[in-house]
């Protein structure tokens, strides 16, 4: 076309240029009666789309944040939970256990004193035995000497007898 241009011809680059120019306004006339008002309805309706899929998303993501915030304040009270029934648990173990200490020394006590009380208790009945034994052997004693004539000798005899018996 440039070459047409310098050449010198001038009415056929002006008659295509014309030509150019009225194809164009026509099919820009066309465009405009044919095809612009559903371009410009595909492109208004891609622009709702897009902007009601952003109020969506942004109401999904706060929807979200809610949840995660809620989620959050569960497990808080969750952990708070745990960390009161831990303390509970650990007060009621020492409780326990020193209810156990009590238990174990009132039974310690008892025990001793119920052992005190049996040794006391045999005390007094290995004394009474031995008293009871004193008083046969001393009666025993008695009828012997009062059977027989009682000398120096045989006094002494008996008495060695008594005291032998006691070892014995």
């Amino acid at each position: 076309m440039f070459e047409v241009m310098l050449s010198g011809n001038t009415s056929t680059v002006l008659g295509d240029t014309l030509v150019v120019l009225v194809s164009m306004t026509l099919l820009l006339f066309l465009v405009k009666y044919f095809a612009w008002d559903k371009v410009n309805a595909m492109l208004e309706s891609r622009r709702d789309k897009i902007s009601k899929d952003l109020d969506e998303a942004a109401e999904k993501k706060k929807a979200a944040e809610e949840i995660q915030a809620n989620a959050n304040e569960i497990i808080h009270k969750a952990e708070l939970k745990g960390s009161d029934i831990l303390n509970n648990a650990r007060e009621a173990a020492s409780k326990t256990q020193d209810e156990m200490i009590k238990e174990g020394k009132e039974v310690v006590s008892r025990m001793k004193a119920e052992g005190q009380r049996e040794v006391d208790s045999m005390k007094q009945r290995a004394i009474a035995q031995v008293q009871d034994e004193i008083v046969d052997l001393s009666i025993q004693l008695a009828s012997q000497i009062l059977e027989k004539e009682v000398t120096k000798e045989r006094h002494q005899e008996v008495i060695e007898s008594f005291i032998k018996g006691l070892e014995g």
